[in-house]
């Protein structure tokens, strides 16, 4: 899943109003929720994230032997993404809940 799905599924997932995602330009970076402009993107934005990461009682871990790659769990559950972003492992760990 791209960067831009991770954030719209994200943003729909908090409550918020998106564009459709075939009005966005190749590039840009933070979804534009409620109409007015604001830019949403827990990706590139570590506090938003980490506010998300509370919010959903994610925890992340790094792998002792694999510098870089993050493993989640969510209730009481491991799931393991293979992400080198902090930020991504915890925005799919969140998207895991919601499948």
């Amino acid at each position: 899943m791209d960067d831009l799905r991770i954030c719209n599924k994200l943003a729909e997932i908090e409550g918020h109003e998106t564009l459709p995602l075939d009005e966005y330009q190749e590039g840009d970076f933070y979804i534009v929720i409620d109409n007015h402009g604001e830019g949403y993107n827990p990706l590139k934005d570590d506090a938003l994230c980490f506010q998300l990461m509370i919010k959903y009682c994610i925890e992340l871990k790094c792998y002792p032997n694999k510098k870089g790659v993050y493993q989640y769990y969510v209730s009481g559950g491991s799931f393991d993404n293979g992400c080198d972003n902090p930020n991504k492992a915890i925005c799919l760990a969140i998207l895991e809940i919601y499948k």
